[in-house]
């Protein structure tokens, strides 16, 4: 809302209607783009209507009021006529409180806020990506903007009430993220651009366009002819393998894996050879549990029958 300054008048409403709205009179609607998911702006549409008519209101009964009792209001310290003293401070106080209880969040529209937007040239120069980074980035979201324990309270609050559409959207797109995400037994793994990007074009997930283009502009680059060269040389300089240096790498293989990760090197079943496997995956590099599998054997025959760990 805007006031004329042309006198001393319009000056106090002025001051008055700030001092009455504080805050609410200063909210501005952003301009949301659509990008991922939801799109709505019903609500900050609403909200911007009915404060700019609660304003107008307010206004009108200042002016109703007149100069002398306006000068009166907008002078604390004057004495004298409380009883429009009390009836300007009433006026609206419950809408008012109302609606300051409605305040749109920044997301109540989508995920486009300007303000919350991903710095995408940033996070496209990392090597790799946490559970909730990926998360964030994939709606175009800056991920300290909207934190992880955030998310979780979210989540335990939507199995006793409907939250608003973007925070149950990305409740859903967490749980598809959380089960993608390779997991050992001291919890979730970072993640390759690689391993996005790959998995992305294979459930054909809408992400947003320029973290896309983020992770694809890695993945060209590692797959150029730069790469396409240093390939062929080390076909060209393969060597035998000793089947002695095989033997004593497998056996160092097992012994990290019982060490760090649990490996049992008599059990007949074990979830450590995908655990390695989904490690490997999520640093780019593809290595099937079978192959895991089959070396872990290979060291473990190493081992003593009688050995038990410590």
């Amino acid at each position: 809302m805007t006031f004329s300054e042309d006198s001393k008048f319009e000056s106090q409403i002025k001051t008055l209607i700030e001092r009455k709205f504080g805050d609410l009179l200063t909210w501005e609607k952003p301009l949301i783009r659509q990008t991922v998911g939801p799109f709505d702006t019903t609500n900050i549409d609403q909200f911007e209507v009915r404060r700019d008519g609660m304003v107008g209101e307010a206004e009108r009964v200042l002016r109703r009021f007149g100069a002398t009792v306006v000068n009166f209001l907008h002078d604390d310290d004057c004495e004298g006529d409380n009883e429009r003293r009390d009836q300007w401070s009433a006026c609206l106080r419950r809408e008012i409180n109302s609606l300051h209880k409605r305040t749109p969040i920044w997301m109540d529209a989508g995920f486009g806020h300007p303000d919350y937007q991903a710095d995408f040239e940033y996070w496209g120069q990392m090597e790799q990506f946490d559970l909730h980074e990926a998360l964030m980035l994939s709606v175009g979201v800056e991920p300290k903007h909207y934190s992880k324990q955030r998310l979780e309270r979210a989540i335990k609050a939507m199995e006793r009430e409907r939250l608003i559409e973007p925070i149950e959207f990305l409740a859903r797109r967490y749980e598809q993220f959380f089960r993608k995400f390779p997991s050992t037994s001291f919890g979730k793994l970072r993640v390759s651009p690689y391993f996005l990007f790959d998995w992305f074009n294979e459930v054909e997930l809408s992400v947003h366009p320029e973290f896309m283009e983020a992770l694809r502009k890695r993945v060209t680059k590692s797959s150029g002819p730069a790469s396409l060269s240093k390939d062929a040389t080390a076909d060209e300089a393969k060597v035998r393998t000793d089947k002695r240096e095989v033997d004593k790498i497998a056996q160092l293989f097992a012994a990290m894996a019982v060490d760090q990760l649990g490996f049992d090197p008599h059990a007949k079943r074990s979830p450590v050879p995908k655990e390695i496997a989904d490690l490997a995956a999520s640093m780019g590099l593809q290595v099937s549990d079978d192959t895991v599998r089959k070396y872990l054997k290979l060291g473990a025959r190493f081992i003593p029958n009688d050995w038990k760990p410590q």
